[in-house]
């Protein structure tokens, strides 16, 4: 029998009723974990490393949204102020490839991952390679407690890390 050819960006369209790596016969997407139908779902929280224009994230989001639909990719990326969150699932070495990057990436700081699951049967985002949703101050009221939350994240990472250092000092001073 002949070999199924690889996925192209035209042959992973970026809305798909379901995940398209897990029902395909294609090689490079049906590798030891999708034959397992081994998902990874990472959650992350970064703040903007700069000011970004809403055409400069709209520019982001498109071209991620081409990416992802290439790798099996698929999630949502909310902003609200200077504060990115992020939903990836997909394949473990692309999802970890793609965090890389964005760590890496200098339209990102503090970047702090909050989640990372492996072993997901199905996906929370399948028919999104990358979905945008803005929580802006004249958002829909019901999304104000999200802002709120995200907001609440970053501050309490700003806490964590200076205890995290009390404690190391304390421990340090402890076993001199």
């Amino acid at each position: 029998p002949r070999s199924p050819e690889p996925c192209s960006a035209d042959s992973v369209p970026s809305r798909r009723p379901s995940c398209p790596w897990l029902e395909s016969s294609c090689r490079v997407c049906l590798g030891p974990a999708a034959r397992r139908n081994v998902l990874k779902r990472i959650k992350y929280v970064s703040q903007f490393a700069r000011d970004l224009s809403r055409a400069e994230i709209e520019a982001l989001v498109a071209s991620a949204s081409q990416k992802n639909a290439r790798l099996g990719v698929t999630g949502v990326l909310v902003t609200t102020g200077r504060i990115f969150l992020q939903v990836l699932e997909g394949p473990s070495q692309q999802v970890d490839a793609l965090y890389e990057r964005i760590v890496a990436d200098d339209r990102h700081r503090d970047v702090l991952l909050l989640s990372a699951e492996e072993g997901c049967s199905e996906r929370l985002f399948p028919e999104w390679s990358m979905q945008r949703l803005v929580l802006a101050e004249d958002s829909d009221q019901r999304l104000s407690p999200l802002r709120e939350i995200l907001t609440t994240i970053v501050e309490q990472r700003r806490r964590l890390e200076s205890l995290t250092r009390t404690l190391e000092l304390a421990l340090l001073d402890e076993l001199s």
